[in-house]
């Protein structure tokens, strides 16, 4: 399965986070499983897709889970450890190009907004992401 989810990169570094780490853990908000392929649409400033990762592990309980709070921007946020089920990002490219903005993904079927975690079902809109990975020529 394919998703999209996206990220407040006023709270939390995922550029550095990934540049340390090569992967994030990211607490589970719906089915996704191990295999699956997650975009990550990092919201504004940046407004755009921008990074290709992979499920590399699933349930992940809060012992097996890394400490990234140097990547925390904004101090105040807090994530409810008594509910942290997380599945590991393994980040497959990141992507420089401004192809998947907001605004374009609409023009080809996005319906609304990222608000949270979304299924990609739409092939047209799929392919059109997929294309634009394989597109950019930024080092995996």
């Amino acid at each position: 399965m394919d998703w999209i989810i996206p990220a407040n990169c006023k709270v939390y570094d995922l550029e550095a986070s990934f540049e340390k780490n090569g992967f994030v853990d990211w607490t589970k908000r719906a089915n996704i499983v191990m295999g699956d392929k997650v975009y990550i649409y990092q919201t504004k400033p940046v407004g755009k897709i921008k990074y290709k990762t992979l499920v590399e592990r699933d349930n992940l309980r809060e012992d097996e889970i890394i400490d990234d709070s140097e990547f925390l921007i904004d101090k105040k946020f807090k994530v409810n450890e008594s509910a942290r089920i997380s599945v590991r990002l393994k980040l497959v490219k990141e992507i420089k190009s401004d192809k998947l903005t907001l605004e374009s993904l609409k023009a080809i079927g996005l319906k609304s907004s990222f608000q949270g975690i979304m299924k990609l079902r739409d092939p047209l809109l799929l392919q059109l992401i997929e294309d634009s990975f394989c597109d950019d020529h930024t080092i995996e």
